[in-house]
Parts: C-alpha cells; structure tokens; sequence
C-alpha cells in the first residue's frame, strides 16, 4: 500500500513539474515581450471597466494605450479607493469592477492601519489562482526540488 502512495506521489510530482514547465514558457522574458503582454492586458483591462464607475471617474475612455494610462493616471493608494469599496459594502454594483462582489477579503494591515477590506468576485478569484500558477512554474524553474502543486488549490 505504502508502495502505491509512493508512486502516485512520484507520478503527481513528475507530472506537476511539467505542467508548470510549460506554463512557464507561456510568460514573457524580454523587456520587449513584458510590455507587449502589458499592452495586450491593458486593452482587457479597459475593456473590462467599460460601464464601472471607477472608468468614469479616472476617465478612461480617452486613454488609447498603455503608455498614455502609466504616464497620465497616477498610482492609488486605499484612501483613494476606500469609497468605492464602501459603495460595494452597501450593496452597489459596477463601481470597480463590473456586476456585484461575491465576497470581501481583509488585508492583513502590514501599513500600519487596520486591516481594509476588499471586495472579490469569482472572476477575479480565478484570475488569482490562475496567476498562483505562473508564479510557481517560475519558483520551480528556480528551485526544481519543491513541488509547488501541493498547495495549489487546483490539484489538491
């Protein structure tokens, strides 16, 4: 039986360890292959925002390409966006991100403050794991002795 467990965990490590090879290959490397992959995620992103209201209020509609928003909206902090989130608590929908949050998440308040909530939905939450993913097959480029899937969500 032992030996069963054994080789099952053999075969879920081996296979673990390509999948995250080859989702590895999929990420850009360049310089010039990063900002092309941003460019491509800005339009998705703008697209995505079209109706919120946090597109209206940063005006979005008349920034065309990634290098016109980087040079003319300046990064937020949580103050900023504190009420839109309290929008969110109060049951309104399309403020930063389109439809209603299926559920809010604590900070784990390292700024100094208390922890600040924020609001999830499904889409965002797959995006996440999703992302976990790339971020492993590049730790385990790094460090091929860890098996990063174990406490992936995905293959547990």
């Amino acid at each position: 039986m032992k030996t069963q467990v054994n080789l099952r965990e053999s075969i879920i490590a081996n296979l673990g360890k390509r999948y995250l090879s080859l989702k590895g290959k999929s990420i850009p490397s360049t310089q010039e292959s990063l900002t092309k992959q941003m460019r491509k995620n800005w339009v998705n992103l703008e697209k995505g925002l079209r109706g919120t209201l946090i597109h209206k209020d940063l005006k979005l509609t008349h920034i065309k390409t990634y290098e016109h928003y980087v040079s003319h909206v300046p990064v937020k902090d949580y103050d900023f966006f504190s009420p839109y989130v309290e929008m969110i608590c109060e049951g309104k929908i399309d403020i930063l991100f389109k439809g209603k949050a299926d559920c809010f998440g604590l900070s784990s308040g390292t700024s100094g403050q208390d922890s600040k909530k924020v609001p999830y939905n499904k889409e965002m939450i797959d995006h996440f794991l999703k992302s976990q993913i790339l971020v492993a097959s590049k730790i385990s480029e790094k460090e091929p002795s860890d098996n990063l899937l174990w406490c992936n969500p995905f293959f547990s």
